[in-house]
């Protein structure tokens, strides 16, 4: 069974690898753009309940810079 950060790991990878294949703003990589997001928002939703804001925060810049790199 995957954690959620599994899951969002796993989305992220997809996400980069399409938007490598068809381009940064070709729907299919939006889609999982959006799905990512998702998961993100669920991820800080139960973290929100236990964790604090700057380590929530540090996941989402730790996972967001490698969308941009070519």
């Amino acid at each position: 069974m995957s954690t959620i950060l599994d899951q969002i790991e796993e989305a992220r990878r997809e996400m980069i690898e399409l938007a490598n294949c068809y381009g940064i703003d070709d729907s299919r990589v939006l889609e999982k753009s959006n799905e990512v997001d998702g998961l993100l928002n669920q991820y800080e939703r139960t973290r929100g309940k236990n964790g604090n804001a700057e380590k929530r925060g540090q996941l989402c810049w730790r996972l967001r810079p490698h969308l941009w790199k070519g």
